[in-house]
This record gives structure tokens, C-alpha cells and sequence, in this order.
């Protein structure tokens, strides 16, 4: 312990020294921003000539000045700051002021067209003329965008983060071409973040804390030419709680484009379908529900698989084919972190002295096919799935001392819509679960099949507070039917640099629930404060949520993207 306690020190303080010897920072007072999925709709008419546009990893905001303490921006910004009373100073690199790719007269922002493919995004060009933001028209040539703000900003032009649920799917129109970002990003960039987090359960445990851990990751991408390149992500990382350092592997594949309909992707990757908001249906990717319950960043409840995926684009059509090269079940709470539920014993245990979610089978042995096809239209999306593989979710598990939990076969074949409805998106998702190794619903020890319907509608209510809810109803074979709803409820301030969000998951069925709360603090470009909590409860232990219900936990977080 005394060890872990010096390297979390010694590592702190050398990301500190970083930050502290970056002599390419400055400060500048930020009047307004946008996150980067909703840029087409940020509207400015105008702005003083000290400021500029900037872009970050995951918003573009207006800037103005870069001073170089706190204190000048401070003085220099004060009849801005009159002007702009939600404006606020923030770190800033220097070099966002001077990017030679987007230089203050000429800008690049992704916007929708008509006729997309899979992972498209298509720049459209704007200027800056008389302290003007305008934009090129293909036929009509520049044009003023409209004002949305009182003195000429907006100051989050009505769009909130959380919106990325609604495309963070199989949405067509907001996917973003990793062929076309690549060509963009000449040479080989590296670039990832240093983050350390630690956590407590608030009740008695066998553990001291519920996550405490260092995690590095680096990401990059290596062109090889305009139709192939190789991109890479991985961490390394020391959790304190398993006392294990490893190096894990998020992504590592070669892209190929033999043909301009025809993308491939082989290698490790990570696949998200479907239409819900963490409620999955047509989606048989696997997740990590470890993550989400101790604290870890959204990205960290998708699982990445070593796969081959295929996708075709005729037309208006398009076909999405995946196969996991090797068959990767979910990461569900297991007694080596989590007090859960054994029914065999009727009790809670700990300790490691229950099931794990080791699979071993290796290379092409279980492999896993799935196929989606997809169609948009008049702003409508549709999609129908079909997957040959397994439950990701265990069946049983086998005694001592073997002591790994088994995954019974599985085809499921479903459809989706989702589209504008009212003043937000709404969607809906069908599928049916045929349990093809039981058939009959005889043996309790394997999943019976099912049909599962989603139904969800999210909306902005109020500027910088949007809400989503969401209603899934299993219909299972010789079983009860089983019912769960979802609300999520967003709300950024400072600038979208604070943000408070809630997801809850009720079961009215199982009477259990999970409720996760986290607030996420952007101090400047560089840094992120996170902090959070976890909350369970459950009528009954042998429920999804109930089996986990003495593992509620808060957390706090810090990181340094690089």
C-alpha cells in the first residue's frame, strides 16, 4: 500500500510539472461554445476582433485574448466580461490561437449532407469577413448565419453533451469517417490523457475502496496511403483494488478501402448498434457493467472484440457486417471487487470466492457473426439485424474448480427506427432472443428466449438541460415478464464546462434499481475533474441490480489530456 501511495504521488506530481513548466499556455476568456457533434448549429453574427475560434476534442468555443496570467485576462477581459456576463477565463494552449490548419479568417465545421456512408462527415467552409461569421453556399455563395444570442452570441447555441446518445449508434447521418479524419491528420499523432481515480463503498466491505487506480492511454494513427492505415489505443494502468498492472489493448486494427462502396476493418475494435441509451437490444457487443459500477469514464463500459467488419454502401443502402474472430462475453461484477449475490449459497460472498468472467476458448473456435442493414428515409433511420453467437450475459456457471461461468447459444433478429418526433428524437427497437440451445424453456440453467421491445424519447426541455427517458418490456418464454425504465436528465453550466448528470435504471418487475450520478468539471483544455456516485438497491438479492446492492460507492477523479 505505502508503495502504491508513492506512485500515485510521484506520478501526480510529475503530470503537475508538466502542466506547471507548459510555457505554450496562456489564458483567455471564453464567451461562447458549442460541442462539437451539434458545430452546424452554432450561430454567431459577430465578435470582437481580439477573439477567435477555437477547437477542442470535444467542443469548438470562441476565445478572446491570450494573456499570459490569470490576473491579465482578468483586467484585460473586464469590459468583455460586462458584455458577456456567462463568459469565464479558462487555460489555454497558445497554439489554438495560431493553428495553422484553421487560421482565424478561414474555418472548417462538419455539417449533415444527404447522401452519407457509415462514419461520414462532410466540412462545409465558413469565413470571417467585417467580424462576421459566414458561410459558403454551393449555389447561393456566402451567407450571414443568423444570431441566436442577445449581443450577437449564443452562448451554447441550445445543445446539450447528452445528445450523443441519440448518435452514438447506428445513426447514419452523424457518423464520422475515420478514411477522411485520416487523410486530414498527416503524420503520425499521438495524443490520449493521464487520469487517476479512487473510490469508497458506503458500506461495509471487503474491500477499502471501490476503484483506485492510475490508467495511460495513447492513441494514434499511422497512414499508409489514401485507402489503408492502422490506428491504435491502449493503456496502461495499475488498479490497486485487484493489486494488477497490465496493459490493455482498446483498439488496434488496419482499415482498408478496396473499393470506394467497401470499407474493412480487421482487428480490435469496438462495435456499438442499436438505438438505446445503455439499454441494449440488437446490440451483442460486449460491455463492461464492472465499469459503470465503480466509476470508470462512459467509454470503459464498451468492451472492444477481435473482429473483421465489413461495410458496403449502394446507394442509399447499407450493409454492416461483423464477426468476432473470438467470442468475448460482458464483464459483469464478480466477488473478487463486488460483494454479490451466489445462489447457490443463498448469500452474499466476496473475496474471489465465486464465478469469474474468464472464457477460454480461443482463436475461430466461437466465433460470432452479426449483420445489420440500414436505410434513411425523409430524416428517418431503419435498421434490421440479424446475430448467430452466444448470450454475453452467463447462463451458470460451473463449480470448483473450474469455477468460470458458461454462455448458451443465442440467434436474435430485430429492426429499429429512429427519428425527429416534436421538439426531440424518439426511437424504437424490437427484437426476439432465440434461445437455440433450449428451445423449449425446460432447463433453468439456460436463458429462455425472448422478445424485447425498447421504446425511447429524448429532448432539450431548456437551454443546457435536456432529458431522456426510455421503457423496455421483455416478453420471456415460461417466465414472468420483465419490465425496466430509464431516465436521464443533463444539465451544463460555465460555459459547458460543468457538467451534472443522472442516469437511473427502475425495474418495476424486479423492483431493484441503479442510480448514477457524476459531475464533470473542465478546468482548461489540459485538465478534468471528475467526481461521482453509484447507488443500488434491490426487494429481492437475485435480481440484476439486487444481486450488487451492498456495492454502493462514490468517487473522484483527476485528469491531463496530452
Amino acid at each position: 500500500m505505502k508503495a502504491f501511495r508513492s506512485f500515485v504521488i510521484s506520478f501526480m506530481v510529475m503530470i503537475s510539472s508538466l502542466f506547471a513548466a507548459d510555457t505554450d499556455s496562456c489564458y483567455s476568456l471564453q464567451v461562447s461554445s458549442v460541442n462539437n457533434k451539434h458545430l452546424r448549429e452554432f450561430h454567431i453574427k459577430s465578435y470582437p476582433e481580439v477573439c477567435e475560434i477555437v477547437y477542442l476534442t470535444k467542443m469548438t468555443a470562441v476565445r478572446c485574448g491570450c494573456y499570459e496570467s490569470f490576473e491579465e485576462a482578468q483586467t484585460k477581459s473586464e469590459g468583455l466580461m460586462t458584455k458577456f456576463p456567462n463568459a469565464l477565463i479558462v487555460s489555454s494552449y497558445k497554439r489554438r490561437f495560431k493553428n495553422p490548419k484553421n487560421p482565424k479568417n478561414q474555418i472548417k465545421v462538419p455539417v449533415k449532407v444527404t447522401e452519407v456512408k457509415e462514419e461520414v462527415q462532410v466540412p462545409s467552409k465558413l469565413k470571417i469577413e467585417d467580424n462576421k461569421l459566414l458561410m459558403i453556399d454551393e449555389e447561393e455563395g456566402f451567407s450571414e448565419l443568423e444570431s441566436k444570442g442577445e449581443e450577437g452570441f449564443s452562448d451554447t447555441a441550445g445543445i446539450g453533451e447528452n445528445f450523443d446518445m441519440a448518435f452514438d449508434n447506428d445513426s447514419l447521418s452523424m457518423y464520422e469517417d475515420e478514411h477522411v479524419k485520416a487523410q486530414e491528420e498527416k503524420g503520425l499523432d499521438i495524443h490520449g490523457f493521464a487520469e487517476y481515480r479512487v473510490g469508497s463503498f458506503t458500506q461495509s466491505h471487503f474491500k477499502d475502496y471501490s476503484i483506485n487506480e492510475v490508467r495511460v492511454q495513447a492513441s494514434t494513427k499511422y497512414i499508409i496511403d489514401d485507402n489503408k492505415f492502422f490506428a491504435f489505443k491502449g493503456d496502461v494502468y495499475h488498479d490497486e483494488v485487484l493489486n494488477e498492472t497490465d496493459i490493455e489493448i482498446r483498439e488496434a486494427y488496419l482499415f482498408l478501402r478496396p473499393h470506394n462502396d467497401i470499407d474493412i476493418k480487421l482487428g480490435r475494435q469496438i462495435v456499438l448498434w442499436g438505438t438505446g441509451d445503455m439499454v441494449y437490444v440488437s446490440d451483442f457487443s460486449p460491455k463492461s457493467w464492472t465499469s459503470g459500477f465503480i466509476g470508470r469514464e462512459d467509454e470503459y463500459g464498451k468492451l472492444p472484440s477481435d473482429s473483421l467488419r465489413v461495410n458496403g454502401y449502394f446507394g442509399e443502402h447499407h450493409f454492416d457486417f461483423v464477426s468476432n474472430l473470438r467470442f468475448r462475453p460482458d464483464e459483469t461484477p464478480t466477488s473478487d471487487r463486488f460483494l454479490v449475490y451466489d445462489p447457490l449459497t443463498g448469500g452474499f460472498i466476496g473475496n474471489g470466492n465465486g464465478p469469474d468472467n474468464v472464457y477460454d476458448d480461443g482463436w475461430f473456435e466461437d466465433m460470432t457473426f452479426a449483420l445489420r442493414y440500414a436505410y434513411e428515409y425523409n430524416g428517418y433511420e431503419f435498421n434490421a439485424y440479424v446475430y448467430n453467437g452466444y448470450w454475453t450475459i452467463p447462463s451458470q456457471y460451473l463449480l470448483p474448480p473450474s469455477n468460470n461461468y458458461t454462455y448458451s447459444g443465442l440467434n436474435a433478429y430485430g429492426g429499429s427506427v429512429q427519428g425527429n418526433l416534436g421538439k426531440g428524437i424518439a426511437n424504437v427497437e424490437v427484437a426476439y432472443y432465440d434461445s437455440k440451445d433450449d428451445r423449449s424453456g425446460d432447463d433453468p440453467l439456460i436463458n429462455n428466449s425472448l422478445l424485447r421491445t425498447l421504446v425511447g424519447y429524448e429532448q432539450e426541455v431548456t437551454t443546457n438541460f435536456s432529458a431522456g427517458v426510455q421503457a423496455m418490456y421483455d416478453v420471456i418464454e415460461k417466465e414472468s415478464n420483465y419490465q425496466l425504465y430509464t431516465l436521464r436528465l443533463t444539465r451544463f453550466l460555465l460555459q459547458q464546462t460543468l457538467k451534472l448528470s443522472s442516469f437511473t435504471y427502475y425495474s418495476s418487475t424486479a423492483d431493484d434499481m441503479f442510480w448514477k450520478l457524476n459531475l464533470d468539471y473542465q478546468y482548461s483544455d489540459e485538465w478534468t475533474v471528475y467526481t461521482g456516485a453509484n447507488f443500488f438497491s434491490g426487494k429481492n438479492n437475485d435480481t440484476f441490480f439486487g444481486a450488487v446492492q451492498d456495492n454502493s460507492n462514490v468517487f473522484v477523479g483527476l485528469r491531463y489530456n496530452y
